[in-house]
């Protein structure tokens, strides 16, 4: 049985590829690197945080959540309008 506190995470994580997901989808959304960059950081840190922890699932939690973090960064953030 997992511990509460490793539940919170979890739950955490999950809410957050849950909410991600349908923005991947979009086409029109543009998050700013500002955004997406830190977010996608964050994640994997504490992925590996929890990892060398030994909480398993909230380490898988937060590097899934890192990784749609940094794939909204590649797909979904502006790109600049060349200049001619």
């Amino acid at each position: 049985m997992m511990p509460w506190q490793e539940f919170v995470f979890v739950t955490e994580s999950v809410f957050s590829l849950v909410v991600l997901a349908p923005l991947l989808g979009d086409r029109m959304a543009q998050v700013p690197y500002g955004t997406s960059v830190p977010s996608a950081l964050i994640g994997l840190v504490y992925g590996g945080t929890f990892f060398s922890t030994g909480v398993g699932f909230s380490a898988l939690g937060s590097a899934l959540a890192g990784l749609m973090w940094a794939l909204v960064a590649v797909f979904r953030s502006p790109n600049p309008e060349p200049t001619s």
